[in-house]
């Protein structure tokens, strides 16, 4: 039912992604004329009230325009040209990154389900983490891929496929729009400035974490606020190491080893090598530090499904 719901979200994506790269007065139209009649949201900027048209199927942040500054047009793409094709598909998600979180999971699923590469479900979600032109999901899509041919493919793939992905990860590195940047740019920010007022990237916000989380590591900061007002720079997104901070190391361990070992039953019902589930379980630590979803009812349920599947096995057998 997941895959299900989640691959014909993609489908309608990428139907609306297609035509707004070629055709900016039909993005243009369906943005201020269609998404109006749906839904209104309001952006609180700098004390003004700026209405944001929201499109019920399709959320229109490709662009990544900064409403603040351009206004009402700030969520109209301004890319021309050939430029076009890196506008960002969020699916039906805030952003690219919020899309990962449930893109990735859902492209581990298809391999095992289905078992190869070239089924429609891979192809769809491959094609969605593309036209996302998220670093994070690029990253983990190479990693999944690889980690798929060197656990379940024979030995002249595995040989191929490891120059072969480091390769595309290199050029991707080097000429992808930003990928490259982005990287770098958040390392020097983590080396060589003040963290307290920097912009909050996801690495800036796991070393702010991981540090702040030595003061409480067995049982987490809790939902604890400084006595402070909130500003931008108070702003965490790493769900991984937020997760790590609120909760401490003991409920951290714990909630990953037992989505980890519902991956390891996954596999071990598809008849997949169970390595993949390490693959699975690093795919999503990793595309965790895009946003904080970990606290949502979905990600919770997926540490309680080894048990209840568990049991539903041993009875049947029995």
């Amino acid at each position: 039912l997941y895959l299900k719901i989640i691959y014909y979200l993609s489908l309608i994506s990428l139907f609306f992604w297609t035509l707004f790269v070629l055709s900016p007065g039909f993005e243009s139209f369906v943005l201020f004329k269609i998404t109006p009649i749906f839904d209104h949201y309001l952006y609180d900027l700098s004390k003004e009230r700026l209405p944001a048209p929201h499109f019920i199927i399709y959320t229109m942040n490709h662009s990544g325009v900064n409403p603040a500054t351009f206004g009402l047009s700030g969520v109209l793409s301004d890319l021309a040209g050939f430029n076009r094709i890196f506008m960002r598909n969020s699916v039906c998600f805030t952003e690219p990154s919020t899309a990962m979180f449930f893109i990735i999971p859902a492209l581990s699923f298809s391999l095992i389900v289905f078992k190869k590469i070239t089924s429609k479900e891979v192809i769809v979600f491959i094609l969605v983490i593309i036209t996302s032109w998220s670093t994070g999901g690029f990253a983990i899509l190479f990693f999944i891929l690889s980690g798929w041919y060197f656990t379940q493919g024979g030995g002249k793939n595995k040989l191929l496929m490891f120059p072969l992905t480091l390769l595309v990860a290199y050029y991707s590195f080097l000429n992808v729009e930003s990928f490259g940047l982005e990287i770098t740019t958040k390392l020097y920010e983590v080396n060589y400035s003040n963290l307290e007022y920097v912009n909050r990237t996801r690495i800036v916000n796991a070393v702010l974490d991981i540090n702040e989380s030595f003061n409480h590591p067995l049982f987490g900061k809790g939902f604890f606020v400084e006595n402070r007002p909130l500003t931008y720079f108070d702003w965490r997104t790493n769900g991984t190491t937020f997760l790590l901070n609120r909760y401490g190391y003991i409920a951290f361990i714990l909630y990953f080893f037992l989505i980890y070992k519902f991956f390891d039953l996954l596999c071990y019902s598809y008849k997949i090598d169970k390595q993949f589930a390490l693959i699975m379980i690093i795919s999503l630590i990793f595309i965790g530090f895009g946003n904080k979803n970990f606290e949502k009812p979905l990600f919770i349920g997926l540490t309680m499904l080894y048990s209840v599947l568990y049991y539903h096995y041993n009875k049947h057998i029995n």
